[in-house]
């Protein structure tokens, strides 16, 4: 999905997650330490990406990082589900990650979720919108 206008931080999906375009919101959310452990390849992907949904919040106590992030892919997957009710698309998402912070280092997890999205030929684009379609 590409969005005509930059987005700055990003447009609210949710009390703690938001979906931008920003390059540096990007950059700036993942930290430093976690490169290595993500990878530069993915790093790179997620600086170049037209659009990516993130969340930022405290990890709730009990609740794993690998739970808090399967309910956050689930999240972002219910918005593009609505997102396919309004207008017809093939808007996907690959993988996620979690980053957790702790006084010693960084705790890095990364999921995904195996759905494929087409339009309604079937066929895979790219969907450009504007801050106002969102």
């Amino acid at each position: 999905m590409e969005i005509s206008s930059n987005m700055g931080r990003g447009d609210k999906l949710d009390d703690v997650t938001f979906i931008s375009n920003n390059q540096s919101v990007i950059a700036e959310i993942i930290p430093k330490e976690a490169i290595n452990l993500i990878g530069t390849l993915e790093y790179n992907g997620l600086l170049n990406a037209k659009s990516f949904i993130y969340s930022e919040e405290e990890l709730t106590e009990g609740l794993t990082q690998e739970n808090y992030l399967i309910d956050r892919l689930y999240a972002v997957q219910s918005f593009l589900s609505a997102a396919w009710l309004i207008v017809d698309n093939s808007i996907n998402f690959e993988l996620g990650f979690v980053f957790l912070k702790y006084h010693r280092g960084i705790s890095v997890s990364s999921n995904h979720l195996a759905v494929a999205h087409s339009s309604c030929r079937g066929e895979k684009e790219t969907i450009r919108l504007n801050r106002d379609e969102l």
